[in-house]
């Protein structure tokens, strides 16, 4: 009776142990926040407190000496047309002032307007004659720079852009042309231009995607992109000047790898598993991503908040000597020897944090560690044996501690991918350079739920790696696109989307070119093509 009576008690005490944890489970989950993980800002619960910022002292507004930012006049040759006003009356005396005094510097007031835009209809008429030899009749071909569907690369392009830059809906995009354009269009009309563009932008994707596995720093990040009923996942691979999106299926480091093939440079990513199989030497571990590691230990309390104030101070140290550094305050020697101390006293915090004083997680948390106490039994040895029952599960599974040693001992063996930016030029100790590229396609995502199809992901990488790389490169992606239709209508090779390459009017395709059009029955008369001259105004 006794030992059924302890037995009982031993599975009580066990029961609540488990409740407990699970309480502190879904404890730990409920103060998930922004400031502890990637979750949104506008996902914070009301009671989320905002880090507030000192005051500066300063007045609203722009402040002395700042420079300001006013409508600079067009040159001469941007003018299109010129009014002169000449005064009748004196302002003064009300005197009639003469008609040939001529002023040679007045005062100049530039008025910018957009004309009212029209469509342009053209009737290609494919007239016949007969052979007087043989007398058969031939019809006359279209040029080849004419497209074979009704809409013209103007049309497209605005099409397009509507959709696939500023995210307008298919039908939002056929009521703007019509209202601004007069160009009535029919939805499905829209989706078989995007898939002419899509195929039109392939050359000069495919170019970008091998040009930067050459760079010698990439940052990399990805993020959720449905397709259909089926979870997806866009990557991103981005420099300061080049964007390459890419929308599948698999979040595996199989894409990471196909994605970067060659390169051979530093990779700076968050610490997603996917990118573990790539050197850690040649790393970039991103600290913003970090420090929400460090909160999030601070926010369990106990050793683990300890931990991660340690470690926040640190970090708060290093990015002032990196700001330092940026600003040309310090040399990078100096720079050297300011992050030193600051790297040491992080591993000490690592390891610190990565101790435990259960087995089970001191195993897992730093499988090096032998000195390690075996956890208390819930009852005595001596009563197991007798009554026959197992002993109790791990107690450190699921608790604060537990969890901030498993977060301590990645960090200790991914340490030195936390500092590469320390000794490499061109390298940021953050991962912003891809996180502000990849906020592009979750505004599109929010708005359209991702793709529906395939081909619809092939047209969203393919138009965020133009938009995105011509803003790095301060290009207009209007003429980009609009010369890009243009080309691939005519049979002609693609605008380059690479850094510094200008596009020059190539030559007429040779016998068996590519086209966006549909393939005609017989082969396009070799006369020369007509490509719109598009100036880049940016």
């Amino acid at each position: 009776m006794q030992f059924g009576v302890v037995a009982m008690v031993g599975r009580f005490e066990k029961c609540i142990r488990d409740l407990e944890e699970n309480v502190k489970a879904w404890q730990e989950k409920a103060s998930t926040n922004s400031r502890n993980s990637s979750k949104p800002p506008a996902s914070d619960p009301p009671g989320v407190e905002r880090p507030k910022k000192g005051k500066s002292g300063k007045s609203q507004g722009g402040q002395v000496g700042h420079k300001g930012h006013f409508h600079e006049m067009l040159p001469p040759e941007d003018v299109t047309k010129t009014e002169n006003h000449y005064p009748t009356r004196c302002a003064h005396c009300d005197g009639v002032l003469p008609e040939d005094e001529v002023d040679p510097e007045p005062d100049i007031h530039q008025e910018i307007d957009i004309p009212p835009t029209s469509r342009e209809v053209t009737n290609h008429q494919l007239h016949q004659r007969t052979c007087p030899r043989c007398k058969r009749k031939t019809r006359a071909k279209l040029p080849v720079d004419v497209p074979r569907s009704p809409y013209g690369p103007g049309v497209m392009a605005r099409a397009t852009y509507h959709t696939g830059r500023l995210r307008s809906s298919r039908r939002e995009t056929a009521q703007a042309l019509a209202d601004i354009y007069g160009v009535k269009i029919s939805v499905g009309a829209i989706k078989n231009i995007e898939s002419r563009v899509t195929k039109a932008l392939e050359p000069a994707v495919a170019e970008l995607g091998a040009a930067i596995q050459k760079e010698k720093v990439i940052n990399a990040d990805e993020t959720r992109w449905p397709e259909g009923n089926r979870k997806g996942y866009l990557w991103l691979l981005a420099t300061p000047t080049m964007a390459l999106y890419h929308v599948n299926q698999s979040r595996s480091q199989a894409v990471a790898r196909e994605l970067l093939g060659s390169f051979d440079g530093v990779l700076g990513t968050d610490r997603y598993a996917g990118y573990g199989w790539y050197p850690i030497g040649l790393r970039q571990v991103c600290h913003a991503h970090l420090k929400r590691d460090f909160q999030k230990m601070v926010d369990r309390g106990g050793d683990s908040a300890r931990v991660g104030s340690q470690a926040l101070a640190e970090q708060r140290r290093m990015f002032k000597a990196w700001h330092e550094f940026k600003q040309g305050k310090i040399s990078r020697s100096d720079f050297h020897l300011k992050i030193v101390p600051i790297r040491e006293r992080m591993m000490r915090s690592f390891k610190a944090g990565a101790e435990c004083k259960y087995s089970k997680a001191a195993g897992t948390c730093k499988k090096a560690n032998t000195s390690v106490a075996p956890p208390t039994p819930a009852v005595s040895e001596s009563t197991d044996a007798e009554c026959g029952s197992k002993k109790r599960e791990n107690p450190c599974e699921g608790c604060s501690n537990f969890k901030t040693a498993g977060t301590c001992k990645n960090l200790i063996r991914d340490f030195p991918a936390l500092w590469r930016f320390v000794y490499v030029d061109d390298v940021e100790p953050t991962n912003n350079t891809a996180e502000q590229a990849v906020r592009q396609a979750v505004l599109w995502r929010k708005g359209s739920f991702g793709s529906q199809s395939n081909a619809g992901s092939r047209y969203v990488e393919r138009m965020l790696t133009g938009v995105e790389t011509t803003r790095r490169q301060g290009r207009n992606f209007f003429v980009f696109l609009t010369a890009t239709i243009a080309a691939a209508v005519a049979g002609l090779p693609s605008p380059s989307l690479l850094p510094g390459v200008e596009y020059v009017q190539p030559r007429p395709p040779q016998e068996g070119a590519c086209s966006i059009n549909p393939a005609p029955d017989a082969k396009p008369a070799p006369e020369q093509p007509s490509i719109p001259v598009l100036v880049d105004s940016s």
